[in-house]
């Protein structure tokens, strides 16, 4: 074996194991294609990019992750957005549900490659979306140990929009109650009881008290 053949297969180091495939269906949203879309062509991009520049373990890097991206795909069952009146939480539906401290939380049931925990966006697949899958309006659910219940079953643009809407009334309630909260404080406090605050015992300058720096 020539030593030119073994330093071109140290540069490539030892082959990335494959991007596990799921077993189950890859059904996904019109949003949760795109992505898969996009990710493909990018994919492509850097590939173009690598082979120019000659480096071989991140071109294996991206062949590998290509293979996957183009295979997801290939084997993508979209599904039809949802139209309203909805019964049942199914795939693509978003789910407001209420926590027992008031609060609201929506999620929607997505594809497997599409799930985002942190945005609200769970996997069909996942034990939580396994467990809202089925349900309707008014039944209660475990969700990360604490109880919840089902409110509203919305398109995801419909319970998009009233998330955000639910948000923001929060916020004006929250800054309504700061504004309050400064308000009373002069009240209770008026600006020169404040101002006395910072007046140190000092000589007097002209007659006038001295104001402490900060």
């Amino acid at each position: 074996m020539s030593r030119a053949f073994v330093k071109e297969s140290d540069d490539v180091g030892e082959p990335l194991p494959e991007l596990v495939i799921s077993p189950h269906p890859n059904f996904v949203t019109p949003a949760g294609l795109a992505l898969i879309e996009q990710r493909v062509t990018a994919l492509e991009t850097e590939q173009r990019a690598a082979r120019g520049g000659n480096d071989k373990p991140l071109l294996a890097r991206i062949n590998r992750d290509l293979r996957y991206w183009t295979q997801r795909r290939a084997s993508a069952r979209l599904v039809p957005a949802a139209i309203a009146p909805i019964e049942v939480v199914r795939f693509g539906i978003g789910v407001s549900l209420r926590l027992q401290d008031g609060t609201e939380r929506m999620l929607r049931i997505v594809g497997e490659d599409e799930a985002d925990p942190a945005r609200g966006l769970v996997s069909w697949a996942a034990p939580l979306g396994r467990t809202l899958t089925g349900k309707t309006a008014g039944d209660a659910v475990e969700v990360l140990g604490r109880t919840a219940e089902i409110v509203a079953l919305l398109p995801w643009r419909a319970a998009r929009a009233r998330f955000l809407g639910a948000r923001k009334r929060r916020w004006r309630l929250l800054a309504s109650a700061q504004v309050r909260n400064r308000w009373m404080a002069l009240v209770r406090h008026p600006p020169h009881t404040l101002q006395n605050r910072y007046v140190r015992d000092a000589p007097a300058s002209r007659g006038r008290p001295t104001v402490a720096k900060s």
